[in-house]
Order: structure tokens, then sequence, then C-alpha cells
């Protein structure tokens, strides 16, 4: 089971004109912006393919891990990075001590001024990368339940009627509200993954409040004025809160490959399945193309 776990440190860390500030367990340490760049640095070189064209960077920084040790930061378990126009992404510690991350002081031999300077994730996909780190915190516990209950999003949207999306021109849809008013509880941590595997844990007043689904060929993309763009999710493919979760079927030809994604190793064969006029076991590699699915609002074990 994929699982995040919690700490009760709070630290955060702010890289302004100024400098670096880390608060840690009562204790706050300020760096100035030349401090830190007197501090030992590291080379890293990085490969990624962005818009199908290849991006090779050289990287110079201060290694994450050894900053926090440094500033006696050593016990926690998951990190959540903000940057100054609120992109945020989150790191556990095991992420962390593999995939070595550096605070990037520089680019390609080019300094990089303070909004600029990023994390930089060898191995992980740009989108965790953040530029012009703001605040670094550890927080406390969620984690990704056992999903006992899984409601097909199809099924409750098609009682409802699509409408235009402001402030997006031209989209049309639903707002996130309107799908999880009936079926999941409200101001939650909503854990939110694309078909492709994109996922973030969203907190639904900072990012879900004002979200909104835009249809999109007959699937839906996750779009929010209080998040940047880099946030915003393609094809979204399961929202997960507590042990329910909601399925978006016209993403998957089979429950399995919503298992795969979810990471749920441990889930049978046969699962359950309810309509209004009763309940059936049915395996979990049945095509949702089967006749089997007409009419299943939700599948339970």
């Amino acid at each position: 089971m994929k699982k995040l776990l919690l700490t009760g440190i709070i630290i955060m860390l702010s890289i302004q004109i100024f400098g670096l500030e880390i608060i840690a367990a009562g204790n706050k340490i300020q760096i100035e912006l030349a401090d830190l760049e007197k501090m030992e640095q590291i080379t890293l070189e990085t490969h990624l393919v962005k818009d199908g064209q290849p991006k090779d960077d050289k990287w110079q920084g201060i290694d994450l891990v050894s900053l926090l040790e440094k500033n006696e930061v050593t016990k926690y378990d998951q990190i959540k990075f903000y940057s100054q126009d609120n992109y945020m992404v989150r790191l556990n510690h095991e992420q962390i001590l593999q995939h070595k991350p550096i605070i990037a002081l520089n680019r390609n031999g080019d300094k990089l001024t303070a909004d600029k300077i990023r994390l930089v994730v060898p191995e992980m996909r740009d989108m965790f990368w953040i530029r012009g780190i703001a605040t670094l915190e550890t927080e406390s516990a969620f984690e990704l339940k056992f999903s006992h209950n899984i409601m097909f999003a199809e099924k409750y949207l098609a009682s409802k009627d699509m409408h235009k999306l402001e402030p997006f021109k031209d989209a049309k849809g639903f707002t996130f509200a309107e799908l999880i008013s009936e079926s999941l509880p409200m101001d939650q941590k909503y854990y939110v993954i694309g078909r492709d595997g994109v996922a973030h844990w969203f907190d639904y007043q900072n990012y879900l409040a004002q979200a909104v689904l835009i249809e999109n060929d007959g699937k839906f993309d996750m779009k929010s004025v209080q998040m940047p763009a880099g946030m915003w999710i393609d094809n979204i493919a399961i929202i997960v809160v507590g042990a329910k979760a909601i399925v978006f079927q016209n993403q998957f030809e089979q429950i399995s490959q919503v298992m795969e994604l979810l990471q749920k190793a441990e889930y049978p064969q046969n699962i359950t399945i309810r309509s209004a006029t009763g309940s059936t076991k049915i395996s979990v590699e049945t095509p949702f193309a089967d006749s089997k699915w007409n009419n299943i609002p939700k599948i339970i074990w």
C-alpha cells in the first residue's frame, strides 16, 4: 500500500532576497543568500524530455539532506514545498534520501535570482522541481488508506447538467464541489490522480474549493484558479479521501487497472458490485464493456 507518513515537527524554509530562514522545533536559523552561496556546492547534471524535446542541464547547489542535517532537522517523514506563487509539491523521507535533491543556485553556469532558485530532484518528473521556493514544511498525519468503497464519477454526473465554467474560456463541465457533495466528505485532504500517474494531495480550502472539472472529449481535466497551472491534472482518473474513492470509469478498461494506479497489490481478485436490484460477485479482470457493469454506481469489498 502506498502510504504517506506524518511527523509532528514543523519546519519552514523561505528563500527571499535576504536569504534563507529555517524554523524547526521552535528554533529559527536565518541564512543570508550570500552565506548560502558560500556553502559547499555540488554539481548535478540532468536530462529531461519536455514536450518531446530533450533538455540537458548542469546545476550547482546545496544538497538538501546536508542542509537539513547541518541545521539539526533530521527527524521528518514528509516535507511540503511551497513556491512564492503557491505551487506545492511533497516529497517523503524515502524519496529525499533516494533522489538526493539539491537547492539549485546556478543553472548552466548562470547564477539564479532569488525568485528562480529551485529544488532539483533527479529521476523524478519536473513537476517536483519547484521554482522560487518560499516554504518547506513537515506536516501532520494523513495517508492513502485502503479504499473499501469505490463510486463511479460518470454515474453521479449523469444526473447533472454541464455548464460554463468561469473564468476558463469556452470551458464546460462541473465544479469539483458538485462531484463530491453527495458522495465524499467536504473540507478534507484529497489525493487526486491523473491517468498518467501525476498525483497530488490537495487541501480543499487552499486548492479545491474553486476547482472545476472541464469536459474534454468525454473525459475531464481538473483546473483551479487557486493553484498554478503546473498543478492542474489532465485526464483526472481517481479521487481518494479516507477509505472512499471516486473513479472516472472512462479512463480504464477494467477495475484491475484502477488498483494498479492506486498501487494496491492486496486487492482481491473478485469484488462485489451493487446496483438498484441487488449485488453480485465479479472478477476484477471483467472489462467495463461487459454488460455486467451496466447501471453499477459503486463497488465494495
